[in-house]
């Protein structure tokens, strides 16, 4: 799956696409929150998510911090290389901590077999995804933000952060 954002100019809205179900249509309501009170500002103007494929139901709040990070850099609130290298999985709370949620093992198999970095998620320490080699970062939203997507891949904060 993939999590596409564009903002643009226009009324002030947010269009979730790609067959999502309640819950993820609800992630627009979580994320806009969430980057509020974590200090960045709600992009102004039409934003767009796209879910892909298109044709895929996607389900559960696991979009949340995928869609918040694309947010952040579709808008220019953060400017980063590092997305592609990353698979970002998790519910956001209100306050703008990252939940766990379900179906992170799978994931972070496929993202070592892609040959990804790392997964972005919190767990609660599951010992699981260090066992298959994907390291993952847990935290705030605001901590992901701050202290990984700014670090180029390989440096000495991308590797705290993934030793963490």
């Amino acid at each position: 799956m993939e999590v596409e954002v564009n903002c643009g100019y226009g009324d002030t809205s947010i269009t979730l696409v790609g067959l999502p179900d309640a819950a993820v249509k609800e992630s627009k309501d979580r994320v806009s929150t969430a980057l509020a009170n974590s200090g960045y500002r709600f992009p102004m103007g039409r934003t767009t998510i796209n879910l892909a494929p298109a044709d895929v139901k996607k389900e559960g709040p696991s979009f949340d911090l995928p869609i918040a990070l694309g947010m952040l850099a579709a808008s220019e609130q953060v400017e980063t290389d590092q997305l592609d290298h990353f698979v970002a999985i998790g519910e956001l709370a209100l306050t703008g901590a990252v939940r766990p949620c379900k179906g992170v093992l799978p994931i972070a198999l496929r993202a070592r077999a892609d040959g990804r970095a790392g997964v972005r998620r919190d767990l609660g320490g599951d010992p699981r995804t260090r066992a298959v080699g994907a390291p993952a970062a847990t935290g705030t939203f605001r901590a992901q933000a701050e202290d990984h997507l700014q670090c180029p891949v390989g440096s000495e904060g991308t590797e705290r952060i993934l030793r963490a």
